[in-house]
């Protein structure tokens, strides 16, 4: 935290990101909560750590909706309910639900279904990521570290 103060940036821990204000292909501020009043967020470039579904960062409607709750970002997930979940609690291959997330360039972009980055500006980073079940694979934290590691070396430059 320390390094990133360092080199100018913020980091934010225990606000909760409530929603964001984009233009075009940009993100330009990012509100969370403060009180009783939402707080703009304002910066270059944000990078989005707010977990999977049981971190928050990802709603699941009954409509067999899932999406990522600050940036409405699409998320690759079983579209039937009950696809969601296997039919033994602790499945060795685990839930498809805690699975899903947005699909992701390799710079950890977000990307429309053309498979264009959606924001030029947000990266994703952590439980945030699809593909992968972090709490089943028990690399939460290590997924954590690694991608806000390359992550952050590359925004740095």
């Amino acid at each position: 935290m320390q390094e990133v103060e360092r080199l100018g940036g913020r980091v934010y821990d225990g606000m909760q990101a409530l929603s964001a204000g984009m233009q075009g292909r940009q993100v330009n501020v990012v509100y969370s909560e403060a009180a009783a009043r939402m707080k703009p967020q304002q910066a270059r470039i944000f990078v989005l750590a707010t977990g999977g579904l049981l971190g928050g960062g990802f709603q699941a409607e009954y409509t067999g909706r899932a999406r990522e709750s600050v940036f409405d970002l699409p998320l690759s997930s079983p579209v039937d309910r009950s696809a969601w979940f296997q039919d033994r609690f602790l499945a060795a291959q685990g839930h498809p639900i805690f699975q899903a997330g947005p699909a992701l360039a390799r710079d950890f972009r977000p990307l429309d279904g053309e498979g264009q980055p959606v924001y030029e500006n947000l990266f994703l980073v952590g439980g945030a990521l699809g593909n992968c079940d972090p709490i089943h694979e028990r690399s939460l934290e290590g997924l954590a570290l690694a991608t806000g590691y390359v992550v952050g070396n590359q925004i740095s430059k």
